[in-house]
């Protein structure tokens, strides 16, 4: 993106997630090759958990963490620099629209509340409950309101879901459609915040590598549109997938892709329409420091 003196770049690897010393590889490397600077670049991943490790990770087992390749990650890298260089030399004028839609009945809140308090994680929930779930966590989500003050953050004891008080579902998606000046589609980039954990046969290819259902989403657009789609992984962190293993990855994905795609066509025609212009261009950083609570030590515990 640039307009003026304001620049950056977004690059997306189908990665579970990607280290800070190799984003700093990627960004300084795209900087020598198209000389947008480095801290306009933003290194994203959609944090697939069938995607690759760039590091090696406590939680794998040892034969895993052993067979983990520096040399990859370092190509890896240098391919997504070598993606925003290229993207750098091939910029057009563009006209940038922005929406938001609302997937439902595609994601819940893992992180239930017993009636006594605890937390009860389910990382997946029968179908039956999930879709439960999943409607009481939007009714919630609607109470939270953008810049306003927090809306509820837990449901009634629900009897249907093992009596478990849920959280909010974030189901938003958000949408950035570029055309070219003569309203031809150009790019599509969407969000939406829920992990990529679809999965896939248990039995047979479950541990195969895979985007999951963000390359469903993506798919939906660019079969439609005839353009490239980015995906954006937002706020994961309590959302997964309402589906899992068959055929959920195409199931949520669509799903989402649709959603993206109802946005676009709703959005104003090339010549834009009032408040639907995003822009102007701005461009800022900020570093957040995040500090680990203070635990117990495992006797303590």
């Amino acid at each position: 993106f640039e307009q003026g003196d304001e620049a950056c770049a977004i690059v997306v690897g189908d990665l579970i997630g990607i280290p800070r010393e190799y984003t700093d590889l990627l960004r300084a490397r795209a900087q020598e090759l198209c000389g947008l600077p480095a801290e306009r670049i933003l290194a994203c991943a959609t944090h697939t958990h069938w995607g690759p490790i760039l590091q090696p990770a406590g939680y794998l087992p040892t034969d895993l963490r052993a067979a983990v390749s520096e040399e990859y990650s370092v190509t890896c890298m240098r391919q997504m620099a070598g993606a925003v260089a290229e993207a750098w030399r091939k910029r057009e004028p563009a006209l940038a629209l922005a929406g938001t839609g609302d997937a439902d009945l595609v994601s819940f809140n893992r992180r239930p509340v017993t009636v006594e308090g605890p937390v009860a994680m389910n990382l997946a929930l029968p179908l039956e409950q999930a879709l439960v779930a999943s409607r009481v966590g939007h009714d919630l989500a609607l109470t939270w309101e953008r810049g306003g003050p927090p809306g509820e953050r837990l449901s009634d004891p629900q009897p249907d879901v093992q009596g478990l008080r849920i959280g909010p579902a974030n189901t938003h998606v958000p949408l950035l459609k570029l055309v070219r000046p003569d309203g031809a589609p150009l790019a599509a980039v969407l969000a939406f915040g829920c992990h990529p954990v679809c999965g896939d046969d248990p039995d047979t290819t479950f541990y195969r590598y895979s985007a999951d259902y963000p390359a469903w989403a993506r798919r939906v657009l660019e079969l439609t549109l005839g353009c490239p789609a980015v995906f954006l992984t937002g706020c994961a962190g309590d959302q997964v997938p309402l589906r899992r293993c068959g055929d959920a990855r195409k199931r949520v994905g669509q799903s989402i892709g649709a959603e993206a795609l109802r946005v676009w066509e709703l959005l104003g025609d090339h010549e834009g329409t009032p408040g639907e212009s995003a822009g102007p261009l701005r461009v800022g950083r900020t570093t957040v420091t995040l500090p680990l609570r203070e635990l117990p030590t495992p006797e303590e515990a």
